[in-house]
C-alpha cells in the first residue's frame, strides 16, 4: 500500500547473532529501527554500533522513547506511549511513511552533493584540457572558484540556455576576471556552447572578442581592471528594483581585489539604498597576484566592516556544497531588507596541493609536457 520494499526484521524473535543481522541488512537501503523503549542504549543504538564496526554506511533513523519526552506520565500508560510516538496500529503505516521519505530526502541530497562534488572534478579538468592546449590561463583563480560558479549554475540561477537573453533570468557579474576561465568548462557542460565553439574562442585569434562585444550568452560581464562588477551589478539589482523585476543579481568578487577603492564604494552604495535583490560572493583565498592579503593590507576584520556598510554577511567554506547553496537557497526564499555578503573561504588552485599557499603561482599554466601531465595526475576529486 506504501509502495517500499520492505524487509521486517523482528529482533524479539531474531537471534541476535551480529554476523547473521550483517548478511540480513548489508544490502539494505535504508534501516529504520522500531523499539517501544527508551532508545539510549537499546535496539537502534546495538544497530548504529554494528554498523560503525563494520564501515556499513547505510543512512538509519531510530523510533522510540527519548529523554524529551515525558517519561513518566508515558511509563504510566503505554496506549498514550504508543499514540506520542506514532506507534499505535492507526498510526504505525503512516510513521513508517513519513520516516521513509525522512530517509529518502536526505539520501537524494547526499547523492545530489556526490555529484556536484564530481562535477566540480570534472570541470578543473576540463578547464586543464582547454587551457592546456592554447598555453594561458589562471589555474589556480579559476579552480578556488570553482564550486562557488558550479553551485551557481547548477542550483540557483535562473536562465535558459535555448533563450540565453530571457528577460527573467538572473544576471550573473564575474568581477574576478582572472578566473572567467572556469565558465568555459561550465557553459560547455550546461548548453551555451558546443565543445567546438569553446575550443575556437579560446584559441588565439578566435572569435571569443568578437562575441564580447556584443551579448555574451550566460553572464552579463566580466572584469578586465579589477573593481568594476560590483557597481556594474549594482546598477543592475537598482534598474530590477526600479522596473519592479524580481530577478537577483549575483557578483563573484576575488579577495585581494577589495582593495579597489570603487568596490567600497558600490558597497556604500548598495547599503545605503537597501539592495536586497544583490548577491556579493567574495572569493576569500587570501592570496593577492604576490603575496598573502594579510601580508599587502589587511582586510580583516572583513565580515565587520561588510556589516558597517548594511550588508548582511555569512561565512562559508567555498568549498563546501552544502554550505554554499544553503546559503544561497535561504538569501532568494526568505530576502531581508539589505544585500547580502558572502565571504566563501576557499583554496586558490583547489584541487592541486602542490599549488596551495604558493603566492607567485597566481598566473601560472603548464605549458611543458610534464607540468601538463604532472596536473592531470595530481588533480584531486573528493
Amino acid at each position: 500500500m506504501l509502495g517500499i520494499d520492505v524487509k521486517l526484521i523482528d529482533a524479539y524473535a531474531f537471534p541476535f547473532d551480529k554476523k547473521e543481522f550483517i548478511d540480513e541488512i548489508k544490502n539494505s537501503r535504508y534501516i529504520l529501527t522500531i523499539e517501544d523503549n527508551v532508545l539510549s542504549g537499546g535496539l537502534g543504538s546495538l544497530v548504529l554500533e554494528i554498523l560503525s564496526d563494520n564501515h556499513l554506511n547505510i543512512p538509519i533513523k531510530r523510533l522510540g522513547l527519548s529523554f524529551g519526552n515525558n517519561l513518566s506520565e508515558c511509563f504510566i500508560n503505554r496506549d498514550l506511549w504508543y499514540e506520542k510516538l506514532g506507534f499505535n496500529e492507526k498510526q504505525l503505516c503512516e510513521t513508517i511513511r513519513k520516516s521513509y521519505l525522512e530517509l529518502n530526502k536526505y539520501d537524494n541530497n547526499k547523492r545530489k552533493y556526490e555529484d556536484l562534488y564530481e562535477f566540480s572534478y570534472k570541470m578543473r579538468k576540463r578547464f586543464l584540457e582547454i587551457f592546456t592546449t592554447v598555453g594561458f590561463g589562471h589555474v589556480t583563480s579559476a579552480f578556488s572558484m570553482t564550486e562557488i560558479v558550479v553551485a551557481l549554475y547548477k542550483e540557483i540561477l535562473r536562465y535558459n540556455t535555448a533563450r540565453p537573453d530571457w528577460a527573467e533570468r538572473d544576471r550573473f557579474v564575474l568581477s574576478k576576471g582572472h578566473g572567467a576561465g572556469m565558465l568555459f568548462p561550465i557553459f560547455e557542460e550546461i548548453g551555451f556552447f558546443t565543445k567546438e565553439e569553446i575550443n575556437d574562442m579560446v584559441r588565439i585569434g578566435g572569435n571569443f572578442h568578437e562575441l564580447k562585444k556584443y551579448f555574451y550568452p550566460g553572464f552579463e560581464f566580466y572584469g578586465g581592471s579589477l573593481g568594476q562588477g560590483l557597481g556594474i551589478a549594482a546598477g543592475l539589482a537598482t534598474g530590477a528594483r526600479l522596473n519592479r523585476e524580481n530577478w537577483q543579481t549575483y557578483c563573484i568578487l576575488g579577495d585581494a581585489e577589495c582593495y579597489e577603492g570603487s568596490v567600497w564604494e558600490a558597497i556604500l552604495y548598495a547599503g545605503h539604498n537597501r539592495l536586497n535583490n544583490l548577491v556579493a560572493i567574495v572569493d576569500r583565498n587570501v592570496l593577492g597576484c604576490s603575496e598573502f592579503t594579510e601580508d599587502m593590507i589587511s582586510l580583516e576584520p572583513f565580515s565587520a566592516k561588510w556589516r558597517s556598510c548594511n550588508w548582511n554577511v555569512k561565512s562559508v567554506d567555498g568549498h563546501c556544497y552544502e554550505e554554499l547553496i544553503s546559503v544561497l537557497q535561504e538569501s532568494r526564499l526568505h530576502r531581508t531588507d539589505k544585500p547580502l555578503c558572502i565571504i566563501a573561504n576557499t583554496i586558490k588552485g583547489k584541487g592541486l596541493e602542490y599549488l596551495y599557499n604558493k603566492p607567485l603561482m597566481h598566473g601560472y599554466m603548464p605549458k611543458e609536457k610534464d607540468d601538463i601531465e604532472l596536473a592531470f595526475r595530481e588533480l584531486k576529486s573528493y
